[in-house]
């Protein structure tokens, strides 16, 4: 990426996150790792730990550009499931009955995996409650 185009990116992450410093970060991080030999066989550990000593708002950027999904297919799939699950018939139940419901549709293949576990798990938690 050139320079220009960075510091651009730059500034919209740094009004963004509140990364205030960022902007002269990048710079000094584009040259270190300019100059370094063997950059490209680095992880992502050994890029956060050059980051972690002089360069404190590129580790937060690191550090979030770590958290984000690559993609939306687990926002679309929850989505989906959210419309099957709350249909008129269903419009009163709680919030957190229809979180569990949405969990449980979204993780289903990990339910299936454990089924027997998952089945002691909920009878165990009706006989709690009178």
């Amino acid at each position: 990426m050139s320079l220009e185009n960075l510091t651009g990116t730059c500034e919209t992450i740094a009004l963004f996150y509140n990364l205030p410093n960022i902007k002269i970060e990048v710079e000094l991080w584009q040259q270190f790792w300019h100059n370094k030999p063997n950059s490209t066989d680095q992880t992502v550990v050994d890029i956060l730990k050059e980051a972690k000593t002089f360069f404190p708002d590129t580790e937060k950027a690191l550090k979030i550009l770590i958290a984000l999904p690559c993609t939306t297919c687990t926002v679309e799939r929850s989505f989906s499931s959210l419309r099957r699950l709350k249909t008129w018939l269903r419009s009163t139940m709680s919030e957190n009955r229809l979180n569990g419901l949405a969990m449980m549709s979204v993780h289903r293949k990990l339910i299936h995996g454990n089924l027997q576990d998952f089945n002691n798990e909920v009878v165990e938690k009706f006989t709690m409650n009178p």
